[in-house]
C-alpha cells in the first residue's frame, strides 16, 4: 500500500500531466483566477535571456481586477512536471501557480495595513512569490518597508530573482513613501538553524504550504521563531483539505506566546467547479456580511431590489384592471367570430358584474400568476437595464453618459427580457380571468401543456417582442420618467440654502460663540482625520477640504494632526463664509485649486449635498468626481464621508476615475449575539 505522501505526489504528477496535454498558450494554469486577477502573455522579452531560458519559460503581464494602478511582469516554467520535480522537500511550487497565492495576493491588497511600512517575509514562494511581489510593487503610503520571497527550491528561488531584475522594484522609488527593500533567497523551515540572532519580520504569510503533512509541525516552529515578539502576524491561506488546517492550528497553539484565529470556508457540493468555482462560499459568504440587499442585489440606480418589491404590491392595482381588460376583450373577439356587433358593454358594467356574482374575491382571480409575472419580471428588467448600460458605457465614463440611443437600445434588451420570461405566466393569468376558473396555477399550466403543447405558452410572443422594444427603450430614455437615483430634491442641495444657514451660525458665533454644526458628529471627523494623520506621514502634504463651510474640519486637521497646508473650499481664513457647493466651483483652472496638486482632497458632506440638487444632480455630480480626480495627485487619496449612499454604489459612481482603497471603521457595540453600527457608510 503505498504512503499517503506517494498518493499525493502521483496526484500531483498526473494532474500535471493532464494539463499538459489540454493547455492552451495564454493560460498560466487550468486553476480558475476567481476574476481576480489578469495574465497577458508578452512576446518582447526574448533579449533579456538566452534561448535555453526563453523556451523553458514565459512572461505575463499581471493585471489586478480593481487595481489598475498595479501591473508587472512574471515568469512561468514551462517544463514538464515528473516525478523528481516533486520528491524530496515541498517542491509543488514549481508545478503551477496555485489558486491560494492568487486568493493571498487579492486579501494583501485589500488589506494594506496588515504589511504598511512592515517587513514581510513570503514562505514558499513557488516560481513566482506572486504575493511578495504584487505588495512591493504597490504604491502610495501601502508599501511594505521590505520583503524576502522566499521557496525551498534553488530553481523557483532564481526565477523569483529574474522577476525582480526585470521588473527593476527594488529601484521603485515613490514621492510620497521610502524605497522597498525587495530580495529573494532559498528557505526551507525543515532544515533552517534557528540562531538567536536571526532577522524577525512583522509579517509572515504563505499559501499552500500544508500540502504535505510532514513539514507541517517544522512549519509552525519555523513561523514562531521568525516572528517578530513585538507584535508580529502571520497569515496562513490553504484548501480546507479534510482536518489539514485544524491541525495546524493545533500544532501553533502549542506555543503559548501565539493567538491563533482559524477562518475557512468549504464547499460541500462542487458539481460544477469549473464552471462556478467556489460558488456556494462566495454566495454564503457575501449573505452573511452584506446580506441580501446590500450584498447578493445590489444595483445601482433605480434598483432591480426596489423593483422587485414594488412590482408585489402593484400586482393588487393591477390584477382587477387586467381582469376587466381580459373580459372585455374576449367578449369583443367572440362577437366578432360569430358576426355579431360589438356588445355595448363598457369595464363598469363588467366590474359590477363581476362584484355580483363573485364578490370582492372576483376581482383578484388570477392574483398568484400575476404575481408571478410582474415581480421576477420587473427584477428581470431593471437588472437586464443596468448590465446593458454597464456594458455599453465607454471607459472613463459614467452609466449616465452613454447617451440617448444607447440608453434606448437598453431599455428596449430589458423589455425583451421581461417578456420573454414572464410570458408564460401571462398566458395563464390571461386563461384563468377569461374563463373564470378558479383552478389553481399549476393544474392550468398542465391542462395547457397536454392539449395544446409546451410551445402554446408562448402564442404571440413575436409581436409582443416588436411591440415592446421600441416603447421600453423610449419610456427609459424620456426624461420625465428618471428619477435622481432615488432621492427626492431637496433645498440641502441649492447654494441659497447654505448661503442661509451659515449666515445664521455666523450670527450665532459673533453674539454667543456657538461654532455650529459638526455634520456625522465629532467621532466620526475624527476617526478620518486620525486614517489621515496615519497614512500621510508629511504634514506638509496639501490638502483640499471640499466645503469646509464653518471650517471644523480644517480646523481638527491644522490644531490636532498637524498638518499645515490646507486649502479650505467654501471657507476663508477659517470663518463662516459660505461658496458655491456646486460642482462648476471645482475648477481646476482657478488659481488656487491648481491640477494634480492635492495630495488629499477631504469631502464631509459635499457629495451628498450635491446629490440631492433639484437641477441635474446626475451631471453635477458626475463633473465634481471628474474635477476631483484632476485635482488629486496620482498616488493621493479622496477621503469622502456619506449618509446617503451605499459602499457598492460609492464604487459604481467614482470607479472611473478612482480606485477604492479602503473603508475607515465605523464604531460598534456588541448586545448579546446582536452587532449595532454608529455612522454608516463612513
Amino acid at each position: 500500500m503505498k504512503s499517503s505522501a506517494s498518493a499525493q505526489r502521483w496526484k500531483l504528477l498526473s494532474s500535471s500531466i493532464l494539463s499538459t496535454c489540454k493547455s492552451k498558450e495564454t493560460l498560466v494554469c487550468e486553476f480558475p483566477n476567481y476574476e481576480l486577477i489578469h495574465f497577458d502573455k508578452l512576446y518582447d522579452l526574448s533579449e533579456e535571456e538566452s534561448p535555453t531560458e526563453f523556451e523553458c519559460a514565459s512572461w505575463y503581464r499581471v493585471r489586478l481586477i480593481d487595481f489598475p494602478r498595479i501591473s508587472f511582469k512574471i515568469r512561468i516554467l514551462n517544463k514538464k512536471t515528473t516525478l523528481r520535480d516533486i520528491t524530496g522537500f515541498n517542491n509543488t511550487g514549481n508545478v503551477r501557480l496555485w489558486p491560494s497565492e492568487i486568493i493571498l495576493t487579492r486579501y494583501l491588497l485589500e488589506n494594506p495595513w496588515l504589511y504598511r511600512k512592515k517587513s514581510v517575509l513570503e514562505l514558499g514562494g513557488g516560481m513566482t512569490s506572486l504575493a511578495g511581489i504584487c505588495i512591493a510593487h504597490n504604491y502610495g503610503h501601502d508599501k511594505p518597508k521590505s520583503v524576502h520571497c522566499s521557496d525551498g527550491n534553488e530553481e523557483s528561488v532564481k526565477n523569483i530573482q529574474k522577476i525582480i531584475e526585470i521588473n527593476n522594484i527594488s529601484c521603485n522609488k515613490s514621492s510620497l513613501t521610502q524605497q522597498v527593500e525587495l530580495t529573494s533567497g532559498c528557505l526551507r523551515w525543515d532544515i533552517e538553524e534557528k540562531g538567536e540572532g536571526d532577522k524577525c519580520y512583522d509579517l509572515i504569510v504563505c499559501s499552500d504550504c500544508l500540502f504535505f503533512k510532514a513539514g507541517r509541525k517544522e512549519l509552525a516552529e519555523f513561523i514562531v521563531h521568525k516572528l517578530n515578539p513585538g507584535g508580529g502576524r502571520a497569515i496562513i491561506f490553504a484548501p480546507p483539505r479534510n482536518d489539514t488546517l485544524k491541525e495546524f492550528v493545533q500544532s501553533l497553539q502549542m506555543f503559548s506566546s501565539i493567538k491563533t484565529t482559524l477562518g475557512y470556508s468549504q464547499s460541500e457540493d462542487a458539481s460544477i467547479p469549473n464552471l462556478y468555482p467556489n460558488l456556494r462560499i462566495c454566495f454564503k459568504e457575501t449573505w452573511n456580511k452584506e446580506g441580501v440587499v446590500r450584498g447578493l442585489w445590489c444595483l445601482s440606480k433605480m434598483g432591480s431590489k426596489n423593483s422587485f418589491l414594488a412590482a408585489f404590491w402593484s400586482s393588487f392595482v393591477l390584477c382587477p384592471t387586467e381582469l376587466v381588460k381580459c373580459r372585455l376583450q374576449a367578449m369583443r373577439e367572440v362577437s366578432s367570430l360569430k358576426g355579431l356587433p360589438p356588445p355595448n358593454v363598457g369595464p363598469f358594467l363588467i366590474t359590477k358584474k363581476i362584484l355580483k356574482q363573485d364578490g370582492l374575491p372576483g376581482l383578484f382571480r388570477g392574483l398568484t400568476p400575476t404575481f408571478m409575472r410582474e415581480m421576477p419580471g420587473y427584477f428581470a428588467f431593471f437588472y437586464a437595464y443596468e448590465l446593458s448600460r454597464e456594458i455599453m458605457r465607454p471607459i472613463g465614463k459614467t452609466k449616465d453618459e452613454i447617451g440617448p440611443a444607447k440608453t434606448i437600445l437598453a431599455g428596449g434588451i430589458a423589455g425583451m427580457t421581461l417578456w420573454s420570461l414572464i410570458f408564460p405566466a401571462d398566458v395563464i393569468k390571461s386563461r384563468l380571468q377569461v374563463s373564470g376558473a378558479t383552478t389553481p396555477m399549476y393544474q392550468m399550466l398542465i391542462t395547457i401543456i397536454r392539449n395544446e403543447g409546451a410551445l402554446a405558452l408562448y402564442n404571440g410572443l413575436l409581436p409582443t417582442l416588436i411591440r415592446t422594444f421600441p416603447a421600453s427603450g423610449f419610456i427609459m430614455e424620456n426624461p420625465f420618467c428618471a428619477t435622481n437615483e432615488g432621492f427626492s430634491s431637496s433645498a440641502l442641495g441649492t447654494k441659497d440654502y447654505w448661503d442661509e444657514f451659515y449666515q445664521l451660525e455666523r450670527k450665532n458665533y459673533l453674539s454667543h460663540g456657538d461654532e455650529g454644526e459638526i455634520w456625522f458628529g465629532e467621532d466620526s471627523l475624527n476617526r478620518a482625520c486620525q486614517w489621515m494623520e496615519e497614512n500621510m506621514p508629511d504634514p506638509n502634504t496639501d490638502i483640499l477640504d471640499v466645503g469646509s463651510a464653518n471650517g471644523a474640519t480644517s480646523i481638527e486637521l491644522r490644531l490636532n494632526h498637524g498638518f499645515n497646508n490646507i486649502t479650505g473650499e467654501g471657507c476663508s481664513n477659517l470663518k463662516f463664509e459660505v461658496r458655491d457647493l456646486c460642482a462648476d466651483t471645482l475648477d481646476p483652472g482657478d488659481s488656487v485649486l491648481r491640477p494634480n496638486h492635492f495630495g488629499a482632497i477631504f469631502d464631509k458632506g459635499t457629495y451628498d449635498a450635491i446629490s440631492l440638487c433639484p437641477k441635474d444632480a446626475t451631471t453635477l455630480r458626475n463633473n465634481y468626481i471628474k474635477n476631483l480626480s484632476r485635482l488629486l495627485s496620482d498616488e493621493g487619496y479622496l477621503v469622502l464621508t456619506s449618509c446617503n449612499w451605499t459602499e457598492s454604489e460609492l464604487r459604481d459612481h467614482f470607479k472611473p476615475y478612482f480606485e477604492f482603497e479602503h473603508i475607515i471603521p465605523t464604531v460598534s457595540f456588541q448586545f448579546g449575539e446582536n452587532e449595532e453600527e454608529r455612522d454608516k457608510n463612513n
